[in-house]
């Protein structure tokens, strides 16, 4: 038996009405990656399509077809599994479920696009039917032909009888965000196999099904359920090599319990002794290593590793370190190398040879004397060695802004390809650090995270016009300027329960974060202005509904959540002072 994947990921298309995915290609090589490296599939059976492959294996309409064909056609076995994962864009036009390859045209999908059904009618011709489709697919939010995707797919893969997962309902989005520099699809079908021993097709899905609505929470993004369909007949069968499934089992915490078993290194014999008998195989292929219950660990810690073993009472434990110095001597080494980088900084004109301040003219020259009504101006340029020397000395301690401002003191007509090579090294930094800053969201929070990003946002925008790596930074602005309002969006449509406080909180912790929208962006700025003002009415329908059935002090607290500076604040403000008067609410 051997394990095949075909891994498509698009971030780039020729068609300009579909805007560029972040982490499409990423995804599709992360999991190539992770199979090929902990899952043992062998390398020469895995076959990537991404803008980076050969030009054969670019994924283009004609390559993709052609690969898959080749795959299922000619290379697989009987007795073979086949993982077929494809991230990028979908297209629903009429009923029909459409792939777009890179060359795909969203206006015509039927002529640009791989139907859904086509390729399911290849994958039906492999001579195995251990298969599994996972599809990652994205809906462009400016392309109405995108809704209801899905719903074919979900139909053809039971009339083929085809394992597929698709990465959310047809009424949803499928996300990607900077935090986990992932699609959140394809980081919890990672996580799955990886971390929670979810080795059978069963198990896999309700892992998903569980995970998904989590981390969409987690990171600000509308809710996203997968879509799933899994024959009966396929339920059990080893998604992995046997030999990655008793390695990888040893990362599952014990006693996490996902689908119809427990896994973890007490559960992986019983797992696959369910695989065999499913399959019809009466023996593995290798080995299981003999389970010692007395020498596997009772607890995990948080992470899933093995706690460190508790001393007995009273014993005395000998570290080779003591940790308390350890701190004290790192910290004392980082305060005294905080303190000679900004001595050096601050004398920097002194140590680099010039002992006057830039802008004192010698004492031998003469300043002709102005007219009366004329400005005072300099006579002395700044040197430029000086000012290369400062920045070069900012660059070394990674002070990245100092050395963009020092740079930017610089005339055109001082500009050389050396101070230019310095900009350019200085405004990467900046970019660095910015980025740097959006992954603080990595870490799950109940938090709004937004703030990150206006930070990098800010951090970006110190890359001036005209400077090297500015286009890049105006991307860069542009994305976050999205995933805030993206964010906004995932708190608004938050569960509440039926909570009149829980939903008028989501509504108003959406509106905090849409007023983050820098206005400089026109077209995210207009859509977040239009966001504020329809989730605003809707706090005060809240509180309308609420004075309607009489509890005017749950009318009042709901209304007063109307932010100001919306179209809706001034009839808030009049119906609450007409409910504390005890009369009817007014009309909206």
């Amino acid at each position: 038996m051997a394990h095949w994947a075909i891994a498509i990921g698009i971030n780039q298309y020729q068609s300009q009405k579909l805007q560029p995915l972040l982490y499409a290609q990423r995804d599709a090589q992360s999991l190539r990656d992770f199979l090929v490296q902990e899952a043992h599939f062998e390398p020469s059976h895995c076959l990537t399509l991404t803008e980076f492959s050969e030009s054969e294996q670019y994924p283009t309409q004609e390559n993709l077809l052609r690969s898959i064909e080749q795959v299922c056609q000619t290379q697989i076995a009987s007795d073979d599994v086949l993982w077929c994962f494809f991230s990028g864009y979908g297209i629903q036009q009429n009923g029909r479920d459409y792939l777009m390859p890179s060359d795909g045209d969203p206006d015509r999908p039927a002529e640009t696009g791989i139907a859904i059904d086509a390729v399911m009618q290849v994958l039906k011709s492999a001579p195995t039917q251990q298969i599994v489709l996972l599809l990652d697919v994205n809906r462009s939010q400016n392309t109405v032909t995108g809704e209801g995707i899905g719903s074919q797919s979900f139909q053809l893969a039971r009339q083929y009888q085809i394992a597929t997962i698709l990465s959310s309902q047809p009424q949803q989005f499928s996300h990607e965000t900077l935090a986990l520099r992932q699609g959140l699809f394809t980081a919890a079908l990672i996580e799955a196999i990886r971390y929670r021993g979810c080795f059978t097709l069963d198990q896999l899905v309700q892992y998903l099904e569980n995970r998904l609505p989590e981390l969409s929470e987690q990171h600000w993004r509308p809710r996203q359920d997968p879509l799933t369909y899994v024959p009966l007949t396929q339920k059990y069968h080893l998604l992995v090599p046997e030999t990655a499934a008793v390695q990888l089992e040893v990362s599952a915490p014990v006693g996490v319990t996902v689908g119809d078993g427990e896994i973890g290194s007490m559960g992986i014999r019983s797992l696959l002794e369910r695989s065999y008998a499913a399959s019809g195989i009466d023996e593995p292929a290798v080995a299981l290593p003999p389970i010692d219950p007395d020498k596997q660990p009772t607890e995990y810690s948080s992470n899933g590793n093995p706690p460190v073993p508790t001393p007995a009472s009273g014993a005395a434990v000998l570290l080779p370190k003591d940790p308390f110095w350890q701190r004290l001597f790192l910290w004392g080494s980082i305060l005294v190398c905080v303190l000679v980088v900004g001595v050096l900084l601050r004398n920097a004109a002194v140590i680099f040879g010039r002992t006057k301040p830039a802008l004192q003219a010698p004492a031998s020259v003469t300043t002709p004397t102005a007219p009366a009504n004329s400005l005072p101006t300099l006579a002395v340029p700044l040197d430029p060695a000086t000012v290369i020397a400062a920045a070069q000395t900012s660059l070394q301690s990674r002070q990245f802004k100092d050395a963009a401002q020092q740079l930017s003191q610089l005339t055109p007509e001082q500009l050389t390809p050396e101070t230019i090579a310095l900009l350019e090294q200085a405004n990467r930094g900046l970019l660095s650090q910015a980025k740097s800053m959006t992954s603080r969201t990595r870490e799950p929070s109940s938090e709004n995270q937004a703030s990150d990003f206006v930070d990098a946002i800010e951090m970006a925008r110190l890359v001036r016009p005209g400077q090297p790596l500015y286009d890049e930074a105006q991307q860069n602005i542009d994305r976050w300027s999205q995933i805030i309002l993206d964010m906004a969006q995932g708190r608004a449509d938050r569960s509440n329960d039926g909570s009149t406080p829980a939903a008028a909180d989501n509504y108003g912790g959406a509106i905090r974060t849409a007023l983050l929208v820098p206005n400089d962006r026109p077209e995210v700025y207009a859509r977040a202005q239009q966001a504020i003002a329809q989730w605003s009415q809707l706090i005060f329908q809240l509180a309308l509904d609420r004075a309607a059935e009489g509890n005017l002090d749950l009318a009042i607290q709901t209304a007063e959540l109307v932010p100001p500076n919306t179209p809706t604040f001034p009839k808030a403000q009049e119906s609450i002072a007409e409910w504390r008067k005890g009369q009817p609410p007014v009309n909206p």
